[in-house]
């Protein structure tokens, strides 16, 4: 349905190489390990403040069969960004994840194996306009794609520094709130 509804202002050369049986979403939850069942179990923190720790579940899963591919138990204090790495994909497929699986290197990874990803963009991105695709101004009572634009995003590997180049979409959605994703 998003397809045909914004296909005007997609790129022909984009949705044709995009497979979206091989859409899949990425995300973590946290499952506390304390409560009154599991006493004694955990760290003690200095001046009588509560029990810390956990367990985070970062999963894989097939859009389309609703089914996890995909499952890594880690601490709960693990950063996401840490387990983006482990995930084997097919090129053109597809993959959805939030922003705390920011990660540039990895982005360049998945561009040179030709996996779409669609991420929301953190606040503090720092990065330059190559080009604007597409701008249409809307009411503040309007809702939808507001801008599209190839943006450069500087990242490090092997203590260099490269450029990345995405394609980065600014939406609002119906409660007036921005999005910037690429």
């Amino acid at each position: 349905m998003l397809i045909k509804h914004f296909e005007s202002i997609l790129a022909v050369s984009r949705i044709d190489k995009v497979s979206f049986e091989k859409l899949f979403i990425f995300d973590s939850t946290t499952i506390k390990l304390f409560s009154d069942v599991m006493k004694g179990v955990g760290r003690n923190p200095k001046n009588e403040y509560k029990k810390k720790g956990g367990l985070k579940v970062h999963m894989l899963i097939d859009a389309h069969s609703q089914t996890p591919t995909f499952v890594k138990i880690s601490e709960a204090k693990s950063h996401d960004k840490n387990f983006i790495q482990y995930l084997n994909l097919a090129p053109h497929s597809m993959i959805v994840f939030d922003r705390a699986y920011n990660h540039y290197l990895q982005f360049a990874r998945f561009t040179e194996n030709k996996i779409n990803f669609v991420c929301r963009l953190k606040k503090n991105t720092v990065y330059e306009v190559v080009q604007e695709l597409y701008c249409q101004p809307k009411l503040d009572s309007e809702f939808g794609v507001l801008k599209e634009e190839h943006i450069n995003l500087k990242y490090t590997e092997n203590k260099n520094e490269k450029i990345l180049c995405l394609r980065k979409v600014t939406y609002r959605d119906d409660k007036r709130k921005s999005v910037w994703i690429y």
